[in-house]
This record gives structure tokens, C-alpha cells and sequence, in this order.
């Protein structure tokens, strides 16, 4: 439900990962609701973050691409025109560096509309031409989601010192997880060497996954210090609604590692791993 007298922040994120980026944001979305600003999110709506806001009671803007000029680095386009329709926003608090010539263009005449970038990855190059300044100068301030990128903003933004800040991830504090809640208890396999990753919710390419089943094929046939492996996949999710596990598994039962591989869905993946 909006409430007509708070604060309207629109929060700009199109993607379709779920890396430090997404998860930053997730946080940042849901601390402003929780202090009761109105939430919108422009996103892709197949995207595993649109799915996960929508369970919070925010409206999702559906994000379509737009290219203004592909000969520049700062091509995407979100019209801010479409949720002016919805709502007068006070914050923009964008996550994707490619939109801050759209935006700024956009915003030049809104004085009392804030922009907030949100960076997480180094800027690799100087942006401090004539042309780029009054794009730069519109931010109202720049979050780094690592320390060791203000320096690199510094430097290649030229932004003041003034509108950098740095927030981090933080940290969550949690009763201790029972071990019974992780699904597989891992002192069964105490005789085995045990090899894992995560698997992320939005894979979709189980290429990345095959070369480590063809090296377990390999390790079991060799059996180097006269132990067998067993390869472990780790998800945050069921496994059943991640897509490429038909493939998986088609790959597995080809390879006959139907015993060597194991499945393990859990929130602790921290806990998991170690």
C-alpha cells in the first residue's frame, strides 16, 4: 500500500544475475521499506530479484532495453517519464553505472530529485573529459560496496571526497544453525575427499558445470591416495526449480557418478562449505 506521505524512492537494477550486486540492492530495498518509504523497482520481470520482491508487497517496473547511442559507453535508457506516471520520486538509486547518461540527462532540471549510484566493480579508465563532468557532477553520492574502490573513484571520477561513501555488506547475526537442518551430514563422508561449489539459482548454462563431473570421472578411476571422491553441489534453493538439473543429471547417470555426486540445498552455505 503507498503511502502518500512518504518518501518515493525508485530503485534501477536490470539484470538477471544474482551476484554482490543484487544482493546489495535486496538489502538496500528492504531497510527503506521497512522504514516506510514507497519501494518501486524497475527490473527484468524473469528475474530471480523481481521474483523475491514481489513476496514484499513492491511494484516491480518492468525494464525493456533502450539504446540512446551505441557508439558511447553510457547507451542503456530507462525513460523516467514512465514511473513519473505512477508517482513523483524523490530518490533514484541506480546500480548500473552504463545508465548515468540517461539518467543525468533526465534529471538535469530536477533539483530536488537525488541520484544515488551504488558501485560495485572498478571503473577501469579515466572519466573526466569535458563532455563526461556534468554527467559525473549530477551523482549525490557514490556507494562503493568495497573500500578499495574509492581511491579508483577518486581518480577516475573526480568526484569530491564528500559524496563517496562506503557502506559494505555488513554483517547478519544468527543463532547457530543446528546441524540437522543442513541436509546431508558430511562425517558420513569422512573416507571420501569432498569437492564442491555453489551453484547459483539463475545458471543457465551446464556447460560450466561439466568439466568438473569430467574431472571426478577422472579422480574415481585414478583414486589418488587410495580414497574416492565425491563431488558436491551447493544451492540456497531446491534444486527441483533450478533448470539445468535434468541436464545434470543426464550428464551424471552417462558418467555413472550417480554415487558420487551430492545435493545440498541449505540457507548456511557458509556452514556448508566449511
Amino acid at each position: 500500500m503507498v503511502n502518500k506521505y512518504a518518501r518515493n524512492i525508485l530503485y534501477l537494477l536490470p539484470t538477471r544475475d544474482w551476484s554482490t550486486k543484487e544482493r546489495f540492492a535486496l538489502r538496500d530495498i528492504v531497510l527503506a521499506k521497512k522504514q516506510g518509504y514507497n519501494i518501486y523497482l524497475c527490473t527484468y520481470e524473469d528475474s530471480f530479484l523481481a521474483k523475491i520482491v514481489r513476496n514484499l508487497d513492491i511494484e516491480i517496473i518492468p525494464f525493456k532495453e533502450h539504446f540512446l547511442n551505441r557508439m558511447t559507453v553510457f547507451h542503456k535508457h530507462f525513460p523516467l517519464s514512465q514511473i513519473n506516471k505512477l508517482a513523483t520520486i524523490d530518490i533514484v538509486h541506480c546500480y548500473d553505472f552504463n545508465l548515468l547518461f540517461s539518467l543525468s540527462v533526465q534529471l538535469k532540471t530536477e533539483n530536488f530529485t537525488a541520484l544515488v549510484i551504488t558501485q560495485d566493480h572498478v571503473i577501469d579508465k579515466p572519466l573526466q573529459r569535458f563532455w563526461y563532468r556534468p554527467l559525473i557532477s549530477r551523482i549525490d553520492s557514490l556507494i562503493m560496496v568495497n573500500k578499495n574502490l574509492k581511491q579508483d573513484a577518486l581518480g577516475n571520477l573526480g568526484l569530491p571526497l564528500k559524496k563517496i561513501e562506503y557502506f559494505g555488506m555488513g554483517l547478519k547475526i544468527e543463532e547457530p544453525v543446528d546441524s540437522e537442518r543442513i541436509a546431508i551430514n558430511f562425517e558420513l563422508y569422512k573416507d571420501y575427499f569432498l569437492g564442491g561449489t555453489y551453484v547459483s539459482p539463475e545458471i543457465s548454462d551446464v556447460t560450466t558445470l561439466t568439466p568438473l563431473l569430467s574431472a571426478l570421472k577422472v579422480l574415481n578411476e585414478k583414486m589418488p591416495g587410495g580414497k574416492k571422491s565425491k563431488l558436491v553441489f551447493i544451492s540456497a534453493v531446491e534444486f527441483q526449480s533450478i533448470s539445468i538439473l535434468p541436464e545434470i543429471m543426464r550428464q551424471v547417470q552417462e558418467q555413472e557418478l550417480q554415487e558420487d555426486v551430492l545435493f545440498v540445498a541449505t540457507q548456511d552455505i557458509v556452514r556448508a562449505i566449511t
